[in-house]
């Protein structure tokens, strides 16, 4: 969605991460050919089925930083 307000544009996506690795991923690579392609500010937001920090996995398999570094933060 593309939102004008008071003169600037706004893109908007409402994302939504699969628990399954395969689907995710292949959203986090769509999320970055609209990244390289957009020159308006873009808000994404929702429910990314990722963890920025191991400190937040707290049942099933065990994660790792490795896991976490899809947000860019080590």
């Amino acid at each position: 969605m593309k939102v004008d307000a008071m003169g600037h544009a706004l893109q908007f996506t409402a994302f939504y991460g699969s628990p399954r690795e395969e689907e995710r991923k292949a959203l986090w690579d769509w999320l970055d050919v609209i990244a390289g392609t957009t020159l308006d500010q873009w808000l994404v937001a929702g429910d990314f089925n990722e963890i920025a920090d191991v400190k937040e996995k707290k049942e099933g398999n065990a994660a790792t930083i490795g896991t976490c570094r899809v947000f860019g933060i080590d």
